[in-house]
């Protein structure tokens, strides 16, 4: 997936694969382990995947920016073990 700024607009523009997973905010909290408000600041600092709007009312991130930002961080091995576990 490719993230882009519209010249014209201003906005972003997300290049989804037939293959990318979408997931909610709740799969979104059992997967990385951290409260909204955290991964909320995270994201507004640009150090966590952006959400995407896919209404009005819902917004989603792709699983695989999130599994990513996972396996990024410098963290010890057993949260690699914890998301393999999750994901499965």
């Amino acid at each position: 997936m490719q993230r882009c700024v519209d010249a014209r607009t201003g906005t972003s523009i997300v290049h989804v694969r037939p293959d990318d997973r979408f997931i909610t905010k709740r799969e979104l909290i059992r997967l990385v382990g951290i409260t909204e408000p955290t991964f909320a600041l995270l994201e507004r600092t640009g150090r966590f995947p952006a959400r995407i709007r896919i209404s009005r009312g819902r917004v989603a991130w792709l699983h695989r920016e999130v599994i990513h930002w996972l396996y990024a961080r410098p963290q010890h091995m057993t949260l690699h073990r914890r998301v393999e576990a999750r994901i499965g």
